[in-house]
């Protein structure tokens, strides 16, 4: 079944116990408009039979469509609560991020005519053999931020590992800057230009035990000037890390300190701020604002638009169609492991890529 047609099934549990407290956390993140919709009206319906409903999310668009009262969390407290009619946008965004600044940016075009990265007819199977891709075919030009939509599972996971040497593809072909890496190593793909924001920050972007400086050069520590043979020049090391956590406005704690012991905002700019360091051609990110405030968000969204300006070229795969269309060049919708279409973001409503994400409709502008 579906991501979100699992998701009713789990709503329907709930009612099935006839449960008077429903406690949803984030229960849109892998519904489309439409099924979000429908899941709203539904709420309402349960909602006037008397039942109570805790609903736990970062959208605030949906937070004042279904709240009759709104509780603002931050960093584990609670700030306020206010009641329905008393609050817009701007006022729950100033409360969540407090004496925080929100970082300003502007979106310009700084796309070329010239390709990056071509995807030409990509399959990739997962372990028990079924396609998670299928054919899949997609160009990317310099300067471009390209959004991926789609329903959670189908298959951008399995995108990015491919593009980024973690997964091997079964069919198809990967063309980086003019050369073959379809069957390269993840550190083969670095080398030719592609960096990496992974889906789990905490797994698989850091080395949780290590400091900050030691995970800015994780993918550097072999060369100058972070080595001098077998040994590491600690000075050097340092100095990058002063100069990256100025730069990216990491909030890092005490020298020396492990990195899991940041917020995930701040785990997030180190493996920006990493991946960045290289200069790639193309930035492949996954989720990058997941579970993020906003200003650390916008903070992400400012430094993926002002890398276009440098030429950097970006895949961002979210769930969030309010991001993508923000800040996206063009979106490319993704259902059951194949290219729907893609569109203009410019021209085209959050309805019709919610049935493009629901294979109801295929476009192509």
């Amino acid at each position: 079944m579906s991501i979100g047609a699992q998701q009713w099934i789990e709503l329907i549990k709930l009612l099935m116990r006839d449960c008077q407290l429903l406690i949803l956390d984030e229960p849109t993140a892998v519904l489309t408009p439409q099924e979000t919709e429908r899941l709203f009206i539904v709420l309402d319906k349960l909602r006037n039979q008397g039942k109570s409903i805790i609903f736990i999310s970062h959208k605030m668009r949906e937070v004042m469509a279904i709240s009759d009262r709104v509780t603002v969390l931050k960093k584990g407290r609670s700030i306020t609560t206010l009641q329905r009619g008393d609050f817009d946008e701007k006022q729950l965004a100033a409360l969540m991020i407090g004496e925080d600044m929100i970082p300003e940016w502007h979106k310009c075009s700084h796309v070329t005519n010239r390709q990056v990265l071509q995807i030409q007819q990509m399959s990739v199977r997962n372990d028990r053999g079924l396609a998670d891709l299928d054919n899949f075919s997609l160009n990317l030009h310099q300067g471009e931020i390209i959004g991926i939509a789609g329903v959670a599972g189908n298959g951008q996971k399995a995108l990015a590992e491919a593009l980024t040497g973690l997964k091997n593809a079964t069919g198809g072909q990967i063309i980086a800057a003019g050369k073959d890496i379809t069957d390269n190593t993840a550190n083969s793909s670095y080398i030719a230009g592609i960096a990496h924001v992974p889906e789990d920050r905490k797994s698989v972007g850091i080395a949780p035990d290590m400091s900050v400086a030691e995970n800015l050069i994780l993918k550097s520590y072999k060369k100058q000037p972070f080595s001098r043979g077998i040994f590491q020049n600690r000075r050097a090391i340092a100095h990058h890390a002063e100069q990256k956590i100025e730069q990216f406005a990491i909030k890092a704690g005490p020298t020396g300190s492990p990195v899991r012991y940041l917020s995930g905002g701040n785990i997030q700019k180190v493996i920006i701020a990493r991946e960045l360091a290289e200069q790639p051609q193309v930035l492949v990110a996954l989720y990058p604002t997941r579970g993020l405030d906003i200003g650390a968000a916008e903070y992400v969204h400012k430094v993926i638009v002002n890398s276009t300006a440098k030429g950097m070229s970006t895949l961002l795969i979210s769930e969030d169609l309010d991001e993508l269309l923000k800040i996206s060049d063009r979106i490319a919708v993704m259902f059951r492991g194949q290219l729907v279409g893609c569109v203009d973001p410019r021209t085209t409503s959050r309805e019709q890529i919610g049935l493009m994400m629901s294979g109801e409709n295929q476009s192509c502008k």
